[in-house]
């Protein structure tokens, strides 16, 4: 699925592209996006703060993603990084992919229902009050993405 939304983000912004590495979607997207690999997410729950795409500050790809990769491709060898660790990087990882993907409706406060589990770095949210005749209905996230 992250392969998935970031090609279609690269293609979102220009319909042309043709990349279909993670090293080609890194290449594209750094320069438009440069918060992106700078984010962290956090799980309050669980009092864990994850930078999932930190690797492509430093043009490296995540290390999850070549876990995957490795367990994909070679599982008898690799099973050991299937684990927990890399399944939650990864899904901190696809967060912030599809935020960006729908980054228009993410600044805007539409992504509704607002995530219970992964929440991006305060830094970049704002919390917005939803008036319904005059009585707050809600709070609403405003994500400052670019």
């Amino acid at each position: 699925e992250v392969d998935v939304v970031l090609k279609g983000l690269c293609k979102k912004n220009d319909s042309s592209f043709k990349g279909k590495t993670i090293d080609k979607y890194r290449v594209f997207l750094n320069p438009k996006y440069p918060k992106f690999c700078k984010l962290k997410v956090s799980l309050p729950r669980f009092g864990l703060d994850i930078s999932p795409w930190d690797n492509w500050q430093y043009d490296k790809t995540p290390d999850w993603w070549r876990a995957y990769n490795l367990v994909k491709h070679n599982r008898d060898e690799h099973y050991n990084l299937a684990n927990l660790k890399n399944t939650i990087d990864s899904l901190a990882g696809l967060f912030l992919a599809v935020l960006y993907f729908y980054k228009n409706e993410a600044e805007k406060g539409k992504l509704i229902p607002d995530s219970k589990l992964l929440m991006i770095q305060e830094d970049f949210v704002e919390l917005h009050r939803v008036l319904d005749r005059g009585r707050l209905r809600k709070y609403v996230r405003i994500y400052k993405l670019i």
